[in-house]
């Protein structure tokens, strides 16, 4: 009962016209703007970088307290406790290569700028991670060191195929 009146009360306020009255000690926002985010977020910026200079003021005044040890306390706090097994990168091999359906090869996809493989590595004992490695062809060709190894996270309703246009789901200007 206690819900299907509160449903009511604000289903009546979200729906009620809005008045251009204020509040008593308050005045209306007032900026020529169209799109407030902007000017909100950048005083957000404005907030959270005066608190990190505020932080890094009073770090050196903690008793007792090193860099390190804030550091291992820090990782203890986000659960980074365990011990990192020593990377190396396991290129994996499917029953058919859905490019030349040969068997035994990693390849995923090919453009003219990349080649993608699938890969395996292990993170910690017993514990694995999958992704893709892409592989600039100007790398291959050029014969020097291979460019920069970037991680790269898409959104929960994107695929890693679809950042790198190698999937048909996002335009070109999102890829």
């Amino acid at each position: 009962m206690r819900r299907q009146l509160f449903a009511v009360i604000l289903i009546g306020l979200l729906t009620s016209p809005c008045s251009a009255q204020t509040l008593p000690g308050t005045s209306p926002i007032e900026w020529d703007e169209p799109d407030l985010s902007e000017r909100l977020m950048d005083g957000a910026h404005a907030f959270v970088e005066r608190k990190i200079e505020e932080a890094n003021a009073a770090s050196p005044k903690l008793p007792g307290s090193s860099t390190q040890e804030r550091r291992q306390r820090f990782r203890e706090i986000i659960g980074v406790v365990d011990q990192r097994s020593q990377p190396q990168m396991e290129f994996l091999a499917t029953d058919s290569d859905p490019l030349t359906a040969e068997p035994g090869s990693s390849l995923v996809a090919e453009t003219p700028q990349f080649t993608v493989h699938q890969v395996r590595w292990q993170v910690l004992d017993g514990l694995s991670a999958e992704g893709l490695f892409v592989n600039p062809k100007s790398s291959l060709t050029a014969g020097g060191p291979q460019a920069p190894a970037v991680v790269l996270i898409p959104d929960a309703s994107e695929t890693p195929e679809d950042l790198l246009g190698i999937g048909a789901r996002l335009p070109a200007e999102q890829q």
